[in-house]
């Protein structure tokens, strides 16, 4: 897989499919069609990044955007963070 590069949301290297495909939920949510999105893969392919601007896209649109992070504790409890 190639990683995202560059520093700013116009740089969607390699991403393209996947930015587009999660971007239509935001454009479902926008028309009042709730969604989810799941988002998985080896470390250091760019899943941060990718978030990171549809997180920036989805402000511009005037979503409220909240996050959640699971802790290394969590292991023991499959989707704890979801549960949460």
């Amino acid at each position: 897989m190639t990683k995202l590069v560059g520093g700013h949301p116009g740089d969607r290297v390699g991403r393209e499919r996947e930015f587009d495909l999660v971007r239509s939920v935001l454009d479902s949510a926008a028309a009042g069609i709730g969604q989810v999105a799941w988002l998985e893969g080896e470390a250091g392919i760019g899943k941060s990044y990718l978030l990171e601007l549809l997180v920036a896209d989805a402000r511009e649109r005037g979503f409220t955007v909240r996050s959640a992070a699971a802790r290394e504790l969590d292991t023991h409890r499959p989707f704890g963070v979801l549960a949460d």
